[in-house]
């Protein structure tokens, strides 16, 4: 009987050990999630960045293109009727 007590205490005080450990590691889980979710939003930051100058930049060169064409045109002689 006194052998049943003392296992019985075992399993209680390792199950407050395992509950102890636990909490540690949903602390520490929770500070990990914190962290990823910044780096995420910084992410989400820069690629919405790279969008917008990429779009800049395709309007720029898409406009040099139509200013290189209109003083091609201007360059020709007039069409012969």
């Amino acid at each position: 009987m006194l052998k049943d007590f003392f296992d019985a205490m075992r399993q209680v005080v390792t199950i407050a050990e395992d509950a102890q450990r636990n909490r540690a590691e949903i602390k520490e889980l929770r500070q990990q999630h914190q962290t990823l979710l910044l780096f995420v939003h910084k992410l989400e930051a820069r690629i919405e960045r790279i969008e917008s100058d990429n779009k800049h930049e395709r309007e720029k060169l898409a406009l040099q293109l139509q200013n290189t064409l209109l003083q091609f045109e201007r360059r020709l002689p007039p069409a012969s009727k």
